[in-house]
């Protein structure tokens, strides 16, 4: 047992010895290691992040409430009373409810007008929904108002400025009494008053049949409220038992939190996040994979001495898993720490309250897989030392590789990728297929890279000292073909992740292209001379009724966020959908649907089925034929022809869907003339702009973390150069006592720059294609269909990156290649 220790101990010292003997080749394994700790933490954080992310942007509209209850469109009810909560409901359940009315108005200021959404509600109550900490008063006179510092930056107003709100039938003048920080419900043009006093002008001048009731009817009445429990209770037994209640059977009653909604969201993100950080792990993992190659070459000597003293393999194995042991230790402690450190700037740059913690388990995971790369490379190396006597082992320098079997690796590669594309047509193979043409190409892209090489140097090795040396070097050497691979995957992965960063962006881009449609009046739910006014107005060009319902169920189980049925889709959206299709929906005598095409690769659906569609609790399942997919980036929207069936016509309009010729001007019309109804008018450039500032958050914060990627590559890359020297320094040495000028060697290894550069930029472009074409496939994993593509613009920025840091690293490489003491390398190769 003595023996033992002491031959461990020996071992240990030898492996602390090899470390610090080479204090640059440690730092690139440290580094490398803590940043495969960074990415594969990610990867399995990556879950528990957004929803943590989506769930903390949702508590903060709804400031950590269970319940919400409100109005439901499609019943086209406008209010609800709370009086049978306060009086009637079981108060063991909840300890508080805030009740609000919300609607949209005008606003004057100074003789201009604009649009607002207004919340009335108490204030008291109401600042668990919001950041009033700057208001330190619990009650707001009738007159007085609060509003956002970030409206109140735009339209240039100051405490105890007036505003001119449109109340009813009637323009009240309003003085501001606090400006508060954007939260909660109380974000952008959002204005705040008390409820209690105000709410009878809005409903009397709707309905003046009520002007005679009490004012406690008003104060109970609302179209929103958050229910907050006592501890212990369960959520789903509360919402059963208001859905009990008669005047609540048809209001929305949910969780707060909408849990399939962060799920959608989830799903969707970590799946472009997954995508991303898969290509920045491949990069790091051959670096990984080269050092240790580096490692164990220049440890071979070392072997050999062990083995010549009596030792064996696994003395030597022994001290490389010491090694490798003292830099996943450091990297899984160190690794976390930054990784946290990482999420939480990027979060503070967006803006968002959310704190990333570290999840053990997701530490454990992460240790494991570690564990096995490590593991799985050290056997590799260590079964190809083993075939090696003492006398190779002293004189070897480098692994040699078979052309066989690269060239046949390559042919196979192509044959599973044929066969894969020829073979893998059904909807329910796709996402396997995506999967596997991602592995192959990356082979392909390698093989081919290392092929061209072998071309080059084939016919340029006796021609000049360029071919003789350095293409044959990048031919022959294991460390410069390892290099190649890494760079190859480097480049492919810039350019892919420069194309991620722009996706979003073009996706909003998209959504301007698509609709045509100017603006939409809904919630409409009495005659009145609108109609007429529609169709007199200069101002509007084309209008169509319709139906405009929230929250659709597909077969019981899918939930859309709109459907939309209207005469003549395609005046006001360009969904791309042909002749024939729009044809068949205006005139059949069924019901028939259009659905997102991602429902085509998610549920196996096609031309012809049948489905079943919840628009509310008496129509709980209408059956819709599909007559075709269409491709939008409005998420979870449907069309449908119920509008246009007599079958169905006591499913009234609820909605005007306008093209106008002069937009700003209708819509104030509208908004004047029709928003004492509580008409609530949809300006469709405003709803793109709004899914925009939802989505730039989430953009700059993935736009943060690619610059982090970028780095990681940038690391990479600039390994490349060290790693690239320490296998040649013994060529260049011997050049030098030839009589290589250092103008000659410079010139040299441009010209190897150059061909790399070339190289990889032929090759990863093909390979960047494949990719594109199959992410799509490959987020049916994560129940997500998008597709993505990329524009030339992106393989320009993505090369002209990547060729610019491989430069930058390449003039190290040429500075320490030029000032090497050959004295220094001599005196190495002698030893």
């Amino acid at each position: 047992m003595k023996n033992f220790i002491n031959k461990l101990s020996f071992l240990f010292k030898i492996s602390i010895r090899n470390i610090f003997s080479s204090k640059l080749r440690a730092f690139i394994l440290f580094f490398s290691s803590t940043i495969i700790v960074i990415l594969f933490f990610l990867v399995f954080s990556l879950n528990t992040f957004f929803c943590g992310f989506f769930e903390s942007s949702l508590k903060e509209d709804k400031g950590n409430s269970d319940i919400f209850i409100s109005i439901d469109d499609n019943y086209g009810a406008r209010y609800f009373s709370v009086r049978s909560l306060n009086e009637n409901f079981n108060k063991e359940y909840y300890n508080h409810i805030v009740n609000y009315f919300k609607f949209s108005s005008l606003s004057y200021i100074d003789d201009n007008f604009s649009y607002v959404d207004i919340i009335m509600s108490d204030l008291d109550s109401f600042k668990k929904t919001g950041n009033f900490s700057e208001y330190a008063y619990n009650l707001l006179e009738s007159n007085e108002i609060l509003i956002t510092k970030s409206f109140a930056k735009q339209k240039c107003l100051a405490v105890d400025d007036s505003i001119f709100l449109q109340m009813g039938s009637e323009k009240l003048n309003y003085k501001i009494a606090g400006i508060v920080e954007d939260g909660g419900l109380l974000k952008g043009s959002t204005i705040f008053l008390d409820k209690n006093s105000n709410i009878k002008n809005i409903l009397v001048s709707i309905y003046p049949q009520l002007e005679n009731l009490n004012s406690y009817f008003f104060n109970n009445l609302c179209n929103g409220a958050y229910l907050y429990l006592n501890e212990n209770i369960l959520i789903s037994d509360v919402i059963n038992s208001l859905q009990d209640i008669k005047e609540y059977q048809d209001l929305n009653i949910a969780e707060s939190i909408n849990k399939e909604e962060i799920n959608v969201l989830v799903n969707r993100n970590t799946a472009y996040f997954s995508v991303g950080i898969l290509m920045v792990l491949i990069s790091i993992l051959f670096v990984v994979y080269s050092s240790l190659i580096v490692i164990f070459n220049d440890r071979l000597k070392q072997l050999g001495i062990i083995k010549t003293l009596g030792g064996k393999e696994k003395d030597f194995i022994i001290t490389i898993l010491f090694e490798i042991f003292f830099y996943l230790f450091t990297a899984i402690i160190i690794g976390p720490i930054l990784c946290m450190v990482l999420m939480g700037i990027g979060l503070d740059y967006i803006g968002s309250n959310y704190v990333f913690e570290i999840n053990f388990l997701n530490l454990v995971y992460t240790l494991i897989s570690l564990i096995i790369l490590y593991g799985f490379v050290i056997l590799f190396s260590y079964l190809k030392v083993k075939k090696l006597n003492i006398n190779k082992i002293i004189r070897v320098s480098k692994y040699k590789s078979s052309s066989f079997i690269k060239y046949l690796i390559f042919c196979v590669a192509i044959i599973l990728f044929i066969l894969s594309n020829v073979l893998l047509k059904e909807n329910n193979l796709l996402k396997y297929k995506g999967v596997i043409n991602y592995i192959l190409i990356i082979i392909i892209g390698i093989f081919s890279a290392k092929i061209i090489i072998s071309l080059v140097a084939a016919i340029l090795k006796k021609r000049s000292l360029f071919g003789l040396i350095f293409v044959d070097d990048v031919n022959r050497n294991n460390i410069s073909k390892s290099i190649l691979i890494i760079l190859l995957v480097a480049f492919t992965s810039i350019v892919i992740f420069v194309g991620l960063t722009r996706v979003d962006e073009r996706r909003v881009e998209k959504l301007y292209d698509e609709t045509i449609i100017d603006l939409a009046i809904t919630n409409i739910i009495r005659e009145d001379d609108l109609e007429l006014y529609l169709s007199n107005s200069t101002n509007v060009d084309v209008y169509e009724k319709g139906i405009l319902y929230n929250n659709v169920v597909m077969n019981k189980e899918v939930s859309f966020s709109q459907m939309i049925s209207v005469k003549n889709i395609n005046y006001f959206f360009d969904f791309e959908i042909i002749g024939s299709e729009i044809n068949e929906f205006n005139n059949s005598n069924y019901p028939v649907v259009f659905i997102p095409i991602e429902y085509q690769y998610l549920y196996n659906f096609s031309i012809g089925d049948e489905i079943t569609l919840s628009l509310n609790e008496a129509y709980s399942e209408v059956p819709f034929k599909i007559i075709g997919f269409f491709s939008s980036n409005y998420e979870d929207l449907i069309l449908t022809n119920l509008f246009l069936l007599e079958e169905y016509s006591i499913l009234n309009y609820n909605t005007y869907f306008i093209n106008s010729n002069n937009k700003n001007i209708l819509k104030n019309e509208l908004i004047d003339k029709y928003s004492k109804n509580l008409y609530y008018i949809i300006d469709f450039e405003e709803l793109i702009n709004e899914i925009d500032i939802y989505s730039k958050n989430l953009r700059t914060f993935l736009s943060f973390l690619s610059l982090f990627f970028v780095f990681c590559f940038v690391f990479t890359i600039i390994n490349n150069s060290l790693l690239l020297f320490e296998s040649n320094k013994n060529i260049f040495a011997r050049l030098k006592i030839l009589g290589c000028s250092k103008n000659n060697l410079r010139k040299n290894i441009i010209l190897q720059y150059l061909l790399i550069t070339f190289v990889c930029i032929i090759c990863s472009s093909f390979a960047v294609f494949v990719i594109m074409f199959n992410v799509k496939y490959i987020l049916l994993f994560f129940n997500v269909y998008q597709e993505i593509k990329l524009i030339f613009s992106d393989f320009i920025i993505g090369y002209i990156i990547s060729s610019i840091v491989f430069f930058l690293s390449y003039l190290y490489y040429i500075k320490l290649s030029l000032n090497l003491n050959i004295n220094v390398v001599l005196n190495d190769i002698e030893q």
